[in-house]
């Protein structure tokens, strides 16, 4: 066997070349494969094999513990220099941890925000493949653009679950707010739904005590919260003990577990679907196609067919409405229902009757953009500064290339500082973030835990996050100071410093821009919302008491309640109405003759009102009379419509037409007058006909007091209402209050862009700040020439400060068609709003203009007030 067959194995040829530098190859491979050939010679082949695999098994393992070795070492190193070079630039760290930390705050608690509004429903078992049944109206019925409906007809979840074997389950519930609760001398208000038994079919609530499957079986049952057991019962055992309503007595049956926030149906109690309808009307009411008031949920078996589903519901719902003959059997028809998968209705809904405050994917999108602009501005301040404090570290540089430093070492010494930086600042805005979040659950009103954020996928997207804004941050200055060339360096000939300015500034111009763009936005959330708080309604809400006339001791003897409460000359007036004047939401249409015999179409809302309602709430008649006593004929029939009705209906003389009647009645009504229009709606919507009919024996009661002593007032409202009372205890609120709180989600979205507006200019100046006391700094000498040759501290300080103010006045150009563009978009879901003028933008410019300046103006003065003697003698 010839030598060049008895060469040693390849893979372990491959693996010396490797693991020795190229002068010491040859030598190594010579001396390896003639040992190798002696054991071959010797006819020890097995040996040969042997030896082979124990020598490179040698040769990786002192390889590897050298390079663990000097890895260390030179870990060390960079430590120690990273370290040192940190304390020698204490300023510019500070300045680093400081913006990085509220950057990345800031950060954390919008995601925090946005993942508790994505997990909505998302909790229970079968989340997708849990639907609420939503209806779709054709046209403009009820003046809502193409209207959808939240709410479906009782017969609608047995029918599905009878007809489609699609559907696993399907039930059907109606919501209380407030359903008055007692036991003994014990009231409370609760709110709860009314459900059919296969509830916890469809949904995965937590069922303490009682069987899933029969806690909603007896006609007198009732299922009742962890927090309304202990509210009732306290340490007691509440099953089979008995809670009375307005219904009768009804036996505990069930327990759950208090409702996760992050569920849109929310619920304190279960009773029974059918016992909300009297005995004598309840199977009318069960099987009644023409009454929409419920609200529908299905399990589908498979999630993915949802679209040929809905053909199926659709032509299942038209051909049930022709066939029951219902009212408008043929309109009805026209209906669509769909299918709305239940993790979405809490962001994609806001559906007409919606049950539940619902949020909006807009404001999702919106407050994503904002954490990742403010993010962005504390990566851009890292960048300036590192980079500014690059150029104090050239020499260094220089030195360590001389003596034998590498690029990737340099690069990964410059990158680590940052990272390091960057996790210190994730480390100290996770501490600010947990001594915030009280503060900030009350600024978004909800309620994120602790736990939430130390919740697993969200550390390891928080550590990612900051891996990532470490990179970010040094990924430039390291690139840079790790290019550099020793013999640049020491002729002081870096090229490229004139490049480091430019995109300095652009880094400065793209900061400034962002925070002008956020700076807008929030003047004009702000004006929006001042502009609804000050708009004309067409009715007076202020100083209005609002209260229910749920007692029968107040609906029997509301004459005589409302006498005795005007006694009281702090009381001014009380009237009644069906509906708040806030939020109408009766709605329906009817085709009207116009004076040209013209048949139109009008959708209007109603409401029905007490005698004096429109002169308590100062609406005016601009036609014919307001309702009286003195007609008989009022209470029976009489209606007033508001303008826009008139407008729509063509009609010269509306006083005395005959009117389709309302509600219930068989004689037609009567139009007697013609009121202004009122916003009976939110100013989301835009005015639409209205009839307001003469209705005494209304819900609601209220109330105009004289509010030089609103305590006092109340207090004898209460005492009235007490003595008339005797079921349901004193109940009330201010119907200003409820106006603003049905613009809750916009106040709540302008507070929390003015506060993060206001952290991104703060982390701005601090970039700021950082700049010009480096170009303090590398300009100290030419500062001490100027002033020795006459320059003024005026001239110093406008010489600094032009610079900024140019990129900070150009910062505007591009702010404000950015922020003109999205703001005009969010204003869209506005009927009636504010016009975007040129005032808002020139004010966020201006504003920005003098923070810039007061953060540079510090440290300008402080330049070009030092001594010349001391600035000659720098360095």
């Amino acid at each position: 066997m010839s030598r060049a067959q008895r060469r040693p194995p390849r893979w372990a040829e491959w693996i010396l070349v490797r693991s020795f530098p190229v002068d010491m190859r040859e030598t190594i491979l010579s001396d390896f494969e003639d040992q190798y050939v002696r054991f071959d010679e010797q006819g020890i082949r097995t040996g040969a094999h042997i030896w082979t695999i124990v020598q490179v098994f040698k040769i990786l393992k002192g390889k590897l513990l050298n390079r663990i070795y000097w890895s260390g070492a030179m870990l060390n190193h960079h430590i120690k220099i990273m370290l040192r070079n940190l304390r020698k630039s204490r300023g510019f760290t500070a300045l680093n941890i400081l913006g990085l930390t509220i950057g990345l705050a800031c950060f954390i608690l919008i995601m925090l925000y946005i993942r508790h509004e994505l997990s909505y429903d998302a909790f229970h078992a079968h989340a997708d493949r849990l639907f609420r049944v939503a209806c779709q109206l054709p046209g403009e019925r009820y003046g809502m653009g193409e209207d959808m409906l939240a709410i479906t007809p009782a017969p609608l979840a047995p029918g599905m679950k009878e007809t489609f074997p699609e559907v696993d389950a399907s039930t059907r519930f109606s919501p209380r707010n407030r359903f008055l609760l007692t036991m003994e001398d014990t009231h409370f208000y609760e709110r709860g739904l009314f459900a059919d038994p296969h509830f916890f079919e469809v949904f995965s609530f937590e069922l303490i005590r009682g069987d899933k499957a029969r806690v909603l079986e007896n006609l007198e049952s009732i299922v009742i919260s962890r927090r309304l057991a202990e509210k009732f019962f306290g340490s007691r055992d509440p099953i089979g003990k008995t809670l009375e309503c307005s219904l009768g007595d009804l036996t505990v049956t069930g327990i759950t577990a208090d409702l996760p926030e992050n569920s849109h149906i929310q619920f304190d109690w279960l009773i029974p679907f059918a016992l909300q309808f009297s005995p004598e009307d309840r199977e009318r009411r069960l099987n009644k196609w023409n009454w929409d008031d419920y609200y529908t949920y299905v399990k589908l078996s498979d999630a993915s067919q949802t679209s040929a589903f809905e053909e199926k519901l659709h032509a299942y719902t038209k051909k049930v409405y022709r066939a029951a003959d219902v009212e408008w059997g043929e309109i009805r028809a026209q209906f669509r229902h769909f299918l709305q998968p239940m993790k979405r209705i809490h962001l994609t809904s806001g559906f007409k009757y919606e049950f539940a405050l619902t949020s909006d994917l807009s404001t999702i999108r919106m407050f994503s953009v904002i954490a990742v602009f403010i993010l962005l501005i504390a990566c851009v301040n890292a960048v300036n500064l590192n980079t500014a404090r690059a150029s104090k570290r050239t020499k260094e540089i220089g030195m360590r290339k001389v003596i034998g430093a590498q690029r990737r070492q340099l690069f990964r010494q410059f990158t680590g500082e940052s990272l390091l930086i960057s996790l210190v600042s994730l480390v100290l805005a996770l501490g600010l973030v947990i001594a915030l979040l009280p503060m900030y659950n009350r600024l978004i009103e909800r309620s994120i835990t602790v736990q939430a954020l130390f919740h697993a996928s969200v550390m390891l997207g928080l550590v990612l996050v900051g891996l990532l804004t470490g990179l970010l941050s040094g990924l430039y200055p390291a690139l840079f100071l790790s290019s550099l060339k020793p013999v640049n360096i020491f002729r002081q000939r870096i090229g490229s410093v004139g490049r480091r300015m430019v995109l300095r500034n652009i880094l400065v111009l793209l900061q400034f821009s962002t925070t002008i763009a956020l700076m807008a936005a929030a003047l004009v959330i702000f004006r929006q919302i001042r502009y609804i708080q000050n708009k004309d309604l067409g009715f007076n809400r202020e100083q209005i008491v609002v209260m229910r006339r749920s007692d029968p001791g107040i609906r029997q003897n509301y004459t005589a309640f409302q006498n005795t409460l005007l006694q009281n000359p702090k009381v001014i007036e009380v009237t009644t109405s069906s509906q708040l004047p806030t939020n109408i939401l009766s709605a329906t249409g009817v085709p009207f003759q116009t004076d040209n015999g013209d048949e139109r179409m009008i959708h209007y809302q109603w409401i029905g009102v007490d005698w004096n309602f429109l002169d308590v709430f100062d609406i005016e008649i601009t036609q014919g009379r307001n309702f009286s006593k003195a007609f008989s004929t009022d209470e029976a029939g009489a209606i007033i419509i508001n303008e826009k009705f008139l407008d729509e209906a063509g009609w010269a003389n509306p006083i005395g037409k005959e009117f389709p009647p309302l509600w219930d009645g068989e004689n037609p009504d009567k139009i007697v007058g013609v009121a202004k229009n009122i916003h009976g709606r939110s100013l989301h919507w835009e005015i639409k006909p209205m009839v307001i009919a003469c209705r005494p024996n209304a819900y609601f009661l209220f109330a105009r007091i004289d509010v030089r002593d609103v305590v006092g007032t109340l207090a004898f409202i209460e005492e009235v209402y007490d003595r008339f009372m005797t079921r349901y205890p004193f109940d009330y609120f201010f119907l200003d209050e409820q106006f603003d709180r049905m613009y809750g989600s916009e106040k709540k979205l302008g507070r929390m862009v003015v506060y993060f507006s206001g952290l991104a200019i703060f982390i701005a100046c601090l970039g700021i700040i950082g700049l010009a006391s480096h170009t303090a700094e590398r300009r100290t000498k030419e500062i001490g020439i100027r002033k020795t040759l006459g320059a003024s501290v005026r001239g110093i300080l406008f010489l600094f400060t032009k610079e900024f103010t140019r990129w900070v006045l150009l910062a505007n150009l591009i702010a404000w068609p950015a922020a003109f563009f999205i703001m005009q978009r969010w204003l869209q879901d506005f009927h009636y709003r504010i016009g975007l003028r040129w005032d808002l933008f020139l004010l966020s410019g201006l504003m920005a203009l003098v923070i810039a300046l007061i953060s540079v103006g510090y440290q300008s003065l402080r330049a070009a007030l030092a001594r010349p003697v001391n600035s000659l003698r720098y360095e």
